[in-house]
């Protein structure tokens, strides 16, 4: 429903947005990772709404505040979509709506707060769980266990794994 809507935020034709979307349930990745209890999909669905919300023209204020909210809360899931939300201000901010980004930071500020709070309740320590985060990934490279891939592997994993569906699904993405 996440793909569904937002296509038609961003004015995909009803049918092609249904399309799209069945393609993308159908992809063997979506398949096989979505009953996985991962960070990743617990953020993916808060992050697809954010972006529906902020997809109008002029989002309304509130829309602002429950998209920020969203991006707030899959950011609490996975630190590593603060780049996601950046993109986001640096969107409304390219769009020069100066009153709504600085809403959506304010926002953003305030969840980051209470990420921070809570380390402080449980970890005991101000944004202690992002900082041993960054000390272990990317001071002492435990990242470098897992792998790194150019941004390109993505690309070239949905056509493997996913054939012509996923080929399509990317050429629909970029028109």
């Amino acid at each position: 429903y996440g793909s569904y809507l937002l296509a038609r935020k961003l004015r995909v034709e009803p049918l092609r947005a249904l399309v799209a979307a069945a393609l993308f349930s159908l992809l063997p990745p979506a398949i096989y990772f979505a009953p996985r209890a991962l960070s990743e999909n617990a953020a993916a669905l808060p992050i697809v709404f954010a972006v529906a919300l902020l997809c109008d023209e002029a989002p309304a204020f509130g829309a602002v505040v429950v998209a920020g909210s969203l991006f707030g809360l899959a950011t609490i899931f996975r630190i590593q979509n603060t780049l996601v939300c950046a993109a986001a201000v640096a969107w409304l901010a390219a769009r020069r709506e100066w009153r709504r980004t600085g809403l959506l930071v304010a926002v953003l500020v305030a969840w980051g707060l209470l990420d921070g709070a809570c380390d402080k309740l449980t970890w005991g320590s101000w944004f202690q769980s992002a900082r041993v985060y960054y000390a272990a990934n990317l001071v002492n490279g435990y990242s470098n266990i897992f792998g790194r891939q150019p941004p390109s592997y993505y690309l070239r994993a949905i056509v493997s794994s996913s054939g012509l569906a996923g080929a399509l699904l990317l050429a629909l993405a970029a028109i």
